[in-house]
């Protein structure tokens, strides 16, 4: 069972960076080069710090993980198809809550699995680029 949140996302990330500027100090290397803007390595581990130390999830298995996300995706796809093609009144607001729903499990799921999710995107963008290239 899980705990209940009581600190809001903004308050994690503050702990979070004010624990990164603990260490970058130890380090004297940079964590996060700009602290106003989160990258996906930076939610990434804003997620891991946020779930391991507030939460229980990161004690979830792997197949447990995959099957929270999988749950949220069709929560998502059920939303747009619901929005899109049977053309029901769906707030965007739902929407994006599924949507963040999502992030959130991916990240959880990542972190578990030892992916580093910008890492791993930069290098399929680059090589989709190369392979697809510009057309002259």
């Amino acid at each position: 069972m899980s705990k209940k949140i009581t600190k809001s996302f903004n308050e994690v990330t503050e702990e979070f960076r004010e624990t990164r500027d603990h260490f970058q100090g130890i380090n004297k290397k940079p964590l996060i080069p700009n602290p106003h803007i989160l990258t996906i390595l930076d939610f990434q581990a804003v997620s891991m710090f946020r779930y391991s130390v507030h939460d229980n999830k990161m004690d979830w298995s792997v197949a447990e993980i995959s099957q929270a996300l999988s749950g949220e995706v069709g929560e998502l796809q059920n939303k747009l198809k619901k929005k899109y093609t049977q053309e029901e009144k769906v707030k965007n607001s739902e929407i994006e809550e599924e949507f963040a729903d999502v992030l959130k499990y991916l990240f959880i799921l990542a972190n578990k699995c030892g992916i580093n999710l910008q890492h791993e995107y930069t290098k399929k963008w680059n090589n989709s680029l190369k392979k697809h290239g510009k057309k002259k």
